[in-house]
């Protein structure tokens, strides 16, 4: 049994971590949440955030999925001026999945996983970085992925929001990279940002071993045709906008062995960082979310979501402390 929160999906890599990499792993390990000091004002800026724009990375919550902090939903508490942290109880993040993006920062990505324990890398080409990408690169993955202990090849997908944007070209390094996964026999981090419904069908003309459909924003139906292609589906930062109707109603209502807690940090912001800086320390609150909206205990959901990170993702283990271990 391991006791604490798996973050799936976190770019500890990224430069917004530079300046306090070693101070934002370590709350992320104490399992506290978030501190006062990380809580901008709704609305706020940070040197070096990445904004939520016409580059935008990742799948962040639209602007009618953003009320004002303090908004209410009948059964939920509302996080308030106060910056509440949901749910009672706590756990520590025991493991991060740390994606890749592009070729150039493979090394980083491996630097990170090396230097903090728990961090467990993967590697592939995101659909915003194919513009710039070379078939070469494929090559340089399939090295990588020989040399480094990876858990998934990821990021990887399709994006159909962003402009201007190659569809052709984020297609084909989508089905290349899927067909190295299985080649190594590796699940799949997914990028799946306006794009489900083609990113489906390319899993079903080229399967591999399951994986992760990243900041899942898709309908009832999607999310069973991803289950039954054996994914799990990741909730985040955007499960905790009262306006991201649809996103909650499916965590609270989807099979609970079907669902994997992420951050995206520094992306995604959750609703009490909205408009600041996103870290893995957020994933506590994430999950007491998650509690609240299925009216579970936060224990039962740390143990489920962990339970099905693992499941996903077989060599993620090697990652964990051992029992009794602290990290």
């Amino acid at each position: 049994m391991h006791d604490g929160l798996i973050d799936t999906h976190c770019h500890l890599d990224a430069a917004e971590f530079d300046a306090d990499r070693d101070a934002v792993f370590a709350a992320a390990k104490v399992g506290a949440g978030p501190s006062q000091a990380d809580v901008p004002p709704v609305g706020g800026s940070e040197p070096g955030l990445r904004a939520w724009g016409a580059n935008e990375v990742g799948a962040g919550p639209s602007q009618a999925d953003a009320p004002p902090v303090g908004g209410s939903e009948p059964g939920l508490r509302a996080w308030g001026a106060n910056n509440e942290v949901g749910a009672g109880g706590t756990a520590p993040v025991i493991a991060f999945v740390v994606p890749a993006v592009e070729r150039a920062n493979f090394g980083a990505v491996a630097s990170v996983c090396r230097a903090y324990p728990g961090c467990a890398p993967a590697y592939g080409i995101h659909p915003m970085y194919v513009d710039r990408a070379h078939p070469e690169d494929l090559d340089a993955l399939r090295d990588t992925l020989r040399r480094e202990p990876a858990v998934a090849v990821g990021e990887i997908g399709l994006d159909r929001h962003v402009e201007p944007r190659d569809d052709a070209r984020q297609a084909f390094y989508f089905v290349e990279q899927l067909k190295i996964a299985r080649e190594f026999g590796l699940p799949v981090l997914l990028h799946v940002r306006r794009a489900i419904d083609p990113i489906l069908k390319c899993l079903r003309e080229t399967r591999v071993a399951g994986g992760i459909a990243h900041a899942f924003n898709g309908s009832r139906q999607q999310a069973e045709e991803f289950i039954r292609l054996g994914f799990k589906l990741g909730f985040g930062g955007a499960m905790t906008f009262p306006g991201s109707k649809r996103i909650r109603e499916l965590a609270a209502t989807l099979p609970l062995d079907a669902i994997v807690l992420e951050t995206d940090a520094p992306d995604i912001p959750p609703v009490w960082k909205n408009g600041g800086r996103n870290t893995p320390a957020d994933l506590l609150p994430i999950a007491q979310t998650l509690a609240q909206l299925r009216q579970l205990p936060l224990a039962e959901i740390a143990q489920a979501t962990t339970r099905n990170a693992r499941a996903v993702l077989p060599r993620l283990d090697r990652y964990l402390p051992t029992t009794g271990e602290t990290r």
